[in-house]
């Protein structure tokens, strides 16, 4: 696992905004090179599915799988109501 966290220590978790990721997309291909025997990628989310045609692009091996956000999935299976 590696997370991908774009707020400093301590400061409040947040989504990252559009013009955020893509500037950290140019990232991902390096990140890649650094793992050559990775082989699934789980993109969490919605924010995270922005980069999958980026994924597809430089690493047409990889076995992408796109899931909700596991917070959204935990807060539904215990009953809470979102609003």
């Amino acid at each position: 696992t590696i997370p991908w966290v774009i707020h400093a220590p301590g400061a409040r978790n947040r989504p990252p905004r559009r013009s955020e990721v893509r500037q950290a997309l140019p990232w991902l291909t390096p990140l890649l090179a650094c793992l050559p025997h990775l082989r699934v990628v789980v993109l969490s989310g919605r924010v995270a599915g922005f980069a999958q045609s980026d994924l597809e692009a430089s690493r047409p091996d990889l076995r992408l799988i796109p899931i909700p956000h596991p917070r959204l999935r935990a807060a539904t299976s215990v009953g809470m109501v979102l609003s």
